[in-house]
């Protein structure tokens, strides 16, 4: 099992364990590339059921575009502090 470093950023691997740990996942750890692919499916629609088995296509694409949005929203974010900073300035 290879680390989920290979197939993923820090940013996008945050955005989804945030997502993840607030969605019903409390006990969820991404440390390889299997953990990722599953929470990526997991965020695109896929039951996570014993007897559901791996996400498919669809759930891994759909994930993958939400992760996109979770990833540009928590840049937003991380941005706005510093857009303050720069208010309080001028």
């Amino acid at each position: 099992d290879e680390d989920a470093k290979c197939v993923c950023t820090k940013l996008e691997k945050l955005a989804l364990s945030l997502w993840l740990k607030k969605n019903r996942f409390k006990h969820w750890r991404i440390k390889t590339v299997e953990d990722f692919v599953r929470g990526v499916g997991i965020l695109g629609g896929n039951p996570d059921r014993r007897t559901g088995g791996r996400p498919g296509p669809k759930n891994i694409w759909l994930g993958l575009k939400y992760l996109n949005f979770l990833v540009q929203g928590l840049l937003l974010v991380l941005e706005i502090p510093q857009v303050l900073r720069l208010r309080d300035v001028m």
